[in-house]
C-alpha cells in the first residue's frame, strides 16, 4: 500500500528555491558592479591627483629655476655693473632656464630688467623683475659722478667707476677693473669747522681794498694774523689778489725746511691736544675774496710732506643732495706743479673745486698713510707722473694722462672725520632694490 503527502504543494512552492538562487545572483552582480565602478573611480581620482601633483611639482620647480636665474644674474651685476650677457638655455636640476638682462627705465628712473624663462617637464614659468642695482662700495679707487677719460698708460689697483661714460682704453690691462653708466653715490663732503672735531682749523682769506691784505683766522673767524701785500706768513709763500678778487697763493717748498705748512711750528701750528690741522682757502669773504688759486710745488731735495688737510671750495647749497652737485660748489684751483707729497693726519688730503696736475711727479697719500681726495668739480691730470694711495672722488669729470698710478687702500677709512666715516660705503656688499616683480603669461619658447 502506498502513502502520499496529505498536504499537496502548489507550483509556486515547488519553484521557490530556484527563484531565491536567481535573486542572490543578481544581488552579487549589482554589488560587484558597484565595487568595480568604485574601484575605477578611485583609480581615476588617484591618477588625476598624481598627475596634478606632478604638474604642481613641475610648475613649482620651473618657478624656482626662473627665480634662481634672476638671483644668479644679481650676483653677476653686483660684481660688474656692466654685465648684460644673460644666459642662453641652460640645463639645471632636471629642467632648464634662460635669462635676458637689459638696461631700461622704470617710472622714469634707470633700472635693470631681468626676464627669466624656465621649463621643467611640461611646465613653463616666466618671471620679470625691474631692479635698482648698487654694486659693492668697497674697493673704489676712483669715482667720478661725470665721465672718465684716459690717455697714455694708467695703472689701476682697485676699481674705477664713472656714473657717466667710462673710457678705460688706457688702463693697463689686468691692473684693475672699471665700469660706468650706472649711478653710485658717495658720502657728501662737509667743509665746516664742526665737521673736523679735534683739529686745529684755519681760514685763509684776503681783501684788495682798502689795501691788499692777507688774513689768517681761527675756526670762529677771528683774525690771528694779517699780512700787508709784500709781506708773507713764510718765506716759501707769495701771494696776490687781482681785480676780480681772486687770491693767488703760491707755496714753494724749498730746501730741508721747516716748511710753511708744517703743522708743528709756524703760522699753521697744531694747537694743544688737537690731532690734525685743516686749512680752508676756499671760504672767502663776500665782496672781497671770491676764490683762491693754489700753486703747490717743490724745489731742491725736499723730503717733507704736507700733513694738513687743505680745503679750497665753498658750498653754496642747502641740502645734502646739493652737496653732490658740482653746481653748488665754487672755488679756484689747486695746481700741483712739481714734486709734492700729501700725507694728511686726518686721512683727507683735500676738498678742492678743481685739481690740476701738469708735468711733474706728485703724490697724494702714501702706502703708510692713504687718504681720501674729494674734488667738487673736475680732475685734469693731463700729463706727467702721478701716484695716489686711497680713494679719489670727483663730482665732475676726470681726465688722466700717462704715467698715473691709482692705488686703492682702505686704510684711510678708520681715521676719517665722522661726517665722512659714518657715511662711508666701504665694507658693504652690493644691494638690489626690487622696483617691480611680476610673473607674466609665459611667452613661447624661443
Amino acid at each position: 500500500m502506498t502513502t502520499s503527502d496529505p498536504t499537496p504543494r502548489t507550483n509556486a512552492q515547488i519553484g521557490a528555491p530556484d527563484n531565491q538562487r536567481g535573486m542572490a545572483m543578481i544581488t552579487v552582480l549589482i554589488f560587484s558592479l558597484v565595487f568595480i565602478i568604485g574601484m575605477l573611480a578611485f583609480f581615476t581620482v588617484a591618477g588625476y591627483e598624481a598627475n596634478q601633483a606632478e604638474v604642481r611639482e613641475h610648475t613649482t620647480r620651473a618657478f624656482f629655476l626662473a627665480d634662481g636665474a634672476i638671483e644668479r644674474a644679481k650676483a653677476e651685476l653686483l660684481r660688474d655693473g656692466r654685465w648684460d650677457d644673460g644666459y642662453a638655455w641652460t640645463n639645471a636640476d632636471g629642467g632648464r632656464y634662460k635669462l635676458t638682462v637689459s638696461n631700461t627705465t622704470w617710472q622714469g628712473q634707470p633700472a635693470s630688467r631681468f626676464y627669466a624663462e624656465s621649463v621643467f617637464g611640461r611646465s613653463k614659468r616666466d618671471v620679470e623683475v625691474f631692479a635698482d642695482i648698487s654694486p659693492p662700495g668697497f674697493g673704489i679707487a676712483i669715482l667720478a659722478l661725470g665721465s672718465i677719460t684716459t690717455r697714455g698708460n694708467v695703472s689701476l689697483v682697485g676699481h674705477a667707476h664713472a656714473n657717466g661714460d667710462m673710457d678705460g682704453n688706457h688702463f693697463v690691462p689686468g691692473s684693475g677693473t672699471f665700469d660706468g653708466e650706472y649711478v653710485l653715490t658717495p658720502p657728501p663732503a662737509f667743509t665746516e669747522p664742526d665737521s673736523f672735531p679735534g683739529a686745529t682749523y684755519y681760514f685763509v682769506t684776503a681783501e684788495r681794498v682798502p689795501s691788499k691784505t692777507l688774513f689768517v683766522k681761527d675756526r670762529n673767524g677771528d683774525t690771528l694774523a694779517s699780512f700787508p701785500f709784500g709781506t708773507s706768513p713764510h718765506s716759501e709763500i707769495t701771494w696776490d689778489i687781482n681785480n676780480a678778487n681772486v687770491l693767488t697763493f703760491d707755496y714753494k717748498l724749498n730746501g730741508p725746511g721747516p716748511h710753511a705748512l708744517d703743522d708743528s711750528l709756524g703760522v699753521f701750528i697744531r694747537q694743544g691736544a688737537d690731532s690734525a690741522v685743516v686749512i680752508n682757502f676756499g671760504q672767502g669773504t663776500p665782496t672781497k675774496h671770491v676764490a683762491t688759486n693754489l700753486i703747490v710745488q717743490a724745489s731742491g731735495n725736499v723730503a717733507a710732506t704736507i700733513k694738513p688737510t687743505i680745503i679750497n671750495a665753498r658750498f653754496t647749497g642747502t641740502t645734502n643732495e646739493d652737496r653732490l652737485n658740482k653746481g653748488f660748489w665754487v672755488g679756484g684751483e689747486i695746481d700741483l706743479k712739481t714734486a709734492t707729497t700729501f700725507a694728511p693726519r686726518l686721512c683727507v688730503s683735500g676738498i678742492f673745486k678743481r685739481l690740476d696736475k701738469t708735468t711733474a711727479q706728485a703724490a697724494i697719500g702714501t702706502p703708510s698713510r692713504p687718504c681720501l681726495t674729494y674734488i667738487m668739480g673736475d680732475v685734469d691730470w693731463s700729463a706727467g707722473q702721478f701716484t695716489m694711495y686711497g680713494t679719489l672722488i670727483a663730482l665732475g669729470n676726470m681726465l688722466f694722462g700717462g704715467g698715473t698710478n691709482l692705488n686703492y687702500d682702505s686704510g684711510f677709512i678708520s681715521c676719517l672725520p665722522p661726517s665722512f666715516r659714518d657715511n662711508w660705503p666701504a665694507g658693504t656688499s652690493g644691494s638690489m632694490k626690487v622696483l617691480e616683480w611680476r610673473e607674466p603669461p609665459p611667452i613661447p619658447i624661443s
